[in-house]
């Protein structure tokens, strides 16, 4: 954590690693390094980063769905990453109560175009003309869930 961001920044490692080095098992761990400081915030971000690859994940998921449906009423925005758009349970309530989800379609052509299909309604061809847009107009694209729903990049802004 930097000295300058300090008032401001909490960092919580739960790295595999960074979990067995502790010595606590996963649950002890859980309660004792996360769940003590997530469940107190008021008034921020939280940030889940790759909660598949953490110590604890299923405990960590738990917690991040729950954010994920309460934590506005704590004034709390919950932000979660995962490196894939659909990981069955691991994203399931990402997808349901998210506003706006990040998708980098240059890397994952196939997999936007069947998410743009499956999740927001548009043929298979017209998603796929759509990634196409896409990536010649900017490494990342927002894609607004809810309607109005809409995808952007740096240049480039549909309604869908």
């Amino acid at each position: 954590d930097s000295i300058k961001y300090a008032d401001w920044f909490v960092g919580i490692d739960v790295s595999i690693q960074n979990g067995e080095e502790s010595g606590l098992d996963e649950d002890a761990f859980f309660r004792e390094r996360v769940y003590e400081v997530v469940t107190k915030c008021r008034d921020c971000i939280i940030v889940f980063d790759d909660l598949r690859d953490s110590y604890g994940s299923n405990r960590l998921r738990q917690l991040s769905d729950r954010c994920l449906r309460t934590s506005r009423h704590m004034n709390t925005t919950c932000i979660p990453i995962y490196h894939s758009i659909r990981s069955g349970i691991w994203t399931q309530q990402v997808l349901s109560s998210v506003k706006h989800l990040v998708v980098f379609p240059m890397s994952a052509k196939g997999k936007v175009a069947f998410f743009f299909r499956d999740c927001l309604g548009m043929t298979i061809r017209a998603a796929r003309a759509l990634v196409q847009k896409l990536t010649q107009r900017g490494r990342a694209a927002v894609v607004r869930m809810h309607a109005p729903a809409c995808v952007w990049t740096e240049r480039y802004l549909k309604l869908l």
